[in-house]
């Protein structure tokens, strides 16, 4: 697939993905906003060193290790 595709791809799913935080991030208690919002910040905190991908890898493997 051509970069410029895949780039769109990503693109498309992002535009759907993002909706669907703010919803989920509205629909939580406070007690659980207070917990995304630790892990929001630790994005924030290690995204520029390390980089959105390794950070996302980090959090799939999580997810999968508490059965998400």
């Amino acid at each position: 697939m051509p970069e410029k595709a895949i780039e769109s791809t990503f693109d498309a799913a992002a535009e759907v993905a993002r909706p669907e935080l703010e919803e989920l991030l509205e629909a939580m208690t406070e007690e659980e906003r207070n917990g995304a919002k630790k892990v929001l910040s630790w994005q924030k905190k290690w995204y520029l060193q390390a980089g959105h991908k390794r950070l996302g890898r980090i959090i799939v493997e999580f997810a999968k290790s508490y059965k998400c």
